[in-house]
């Protein structure tokens, strides 16, 4: 019986440590994606609502990769942060279309 309450024990640990370990490394990424988005001209808080809309980030990213071949190459961070100025720089556009 202390066998098995010892083993959920360790799983339960391990879990916790590796879940910490996971969300730290997606914070860590995120974060030098803004960094990257902000050395291209991009507001921080601009760069930091994208980053969160994970399907924007993915479809965006997805179209950047079709139109350069080089850009799956490039760090994930810097496919980001370029993603996130692409997005900026669209919408821009859209709030020069409307004056």
């Amino acid at each position: 019986m202390f066998e098995f309450i010892g083993f959920v024990l360790v799983i339960v640990i391990g879990w916790v440590i590796l879940k910490g370990v996971f969300s730290g490394a997606t914070k860590g990424h995120m974060l030098r994606s803004i960094d990257h988005a902000n050395t291209l001209g991009v507001p921080y808080d601009f760069a930091k609502k994208m980053i969160q809309n994970r399907e924007v980030m993915k479809t965006s990213v997805a179209h950047m990769a079709k139109l350069n071949s080089d850009f799956r190459a490039k760090d994930v961070y810097v496919q980001y942060g370029e993603a996130i100025s692409m997005l900026y720089q669209g919408y821009l556009m859209e709030k020069e279309k409307e004056k």
